[in-house]
């Protein structure tokens, strides 16, 4: 009895052993990306600047009190410029053989050497520039009810007043603007990020995605945990980051991403994707293939 009773004890063992071999086999762990690791490296750092950034948002709804048992909000982020405003200001270049030209706000295209001026922002009358007509409409609707921040990649510390001053004057009231490139998220955020090991800089279009991602945590640590994120955007870049990076870092929340295609003085917007439980639909294949989007609008520039 004791011999049979020592087998069967040793069968048990065996089995349990190979359950968890194979357990350890099929639960690998998720691949990590470059941006996972900027993003978790430097957390606390974004996440704290757009805390301080936002509260001094003076002309604008702000963020909310902090608070509990609130039901889920619906986070919507607006780019700017040829999103909501058909911004026309060419930007001045000189050109690597020393000559000097100008640039299409929308389709920027940099050969190697050429030096842009995007200093001209800093002095344009924006407001005699007329909107987005899609993106507008969307912007009023989505204000009534919804978070709504409007983040461009604009530099001039003036934005902040400018972009609230611009929509209030339409009939439009928003939680809070986020010039990417100011001063204040340089200086508090960019001037110190702390990369990977063999990571010189950050990747074409990894700014914005960073930055919604600290906002979708600002808003969870006040209490307002958002449950679907719409991104509406016409650089192509900033969704060739997006699309992979956050419902991958947000696999509860829903995500929409709306593009605004221009012909000419006419935009169109698209739903380009939109993702849920972390996996991203792609809803135009044509334009989002090798983790690289494109929508084409830029063609020829």
């Amino acid at each position: 009895m004791k011999t049979g009773a020592l087998m069967i004890n040793k069968i048990i063992i065996l089995a349990i052993l190979i359950a968890l071999s194979l357990g350890t086999a099929c639960s690998k762990p998720k691949k990590t990306l470059p941006l996972d690791s900027v993003y978790e490296n430097n957390r606390n750092l974004i996440r704290l600047t757009l805390k301080d950034t936002l509260y001094r948002n003076l002309s604008v709804r702000g963020l909310p009190a902090p608070q509990t048992g609130v039901p889920p909000i619906q986070l919507n982020i607006f780019d700017f410029d040829h999103t909501l405003v058909d911004t026309r200001t060419r930007i001045p270049v000189q050109r690597s053989d020393k000559s000097r030209g100008f640039l299409d706000p929308k389709c920027i295209v940099l050969n190697s050497g050429d030096i842009p001026d995007f200093a001209v922002f800093d002095t344009e009358d924006t407001f005699q520039y007329p909107i987005v007509q899609p993106g507008f409409e969307r912007l009023k609707e989505v204000s009534k009810k919804e978070t709504v921040i409007v983040m461009t990649a604009r530099s001039s510390s003036g934005t902040y007043s400018m972009v609230p001053a611009y929509l209030s004057l339409r009939g439009v009231v928003i939680d809070g603007v986020l010039a990417v490139n100011s001063e204040i998220l340089k200086t508090g955020i960019w001037d110190h990020l702390r990369l990977p090991e063999g990571m010189k800089k950050l990747p074409s279009g990894a700014k914005k995605p960073l930055l919604i991602a600290g906002i979708i945590e600002l808003y969870q640590s006040l209490g307002h945990s958002p449950e679907l994120v719409r991104y509406m955007e016409d650089t192509d870049s900033y969704f060739s980051v997006a699309f992979e990076f956050l419902p991958r870092r947000f696999p509860n929340i829903r995500f929409e991403f709306y593009d605004y295609l221009r012909n000419g003085y006419l935009y169109t917007e698209v739903l380009a994707a939109r993702a849920s439980g972390g996996l991203l639909e792609n809803l135009v294949p044509k334009n989002y293939t090798g983790g690289v989007y494109d929508s084409g609008d830029c063609a020829g520039f």
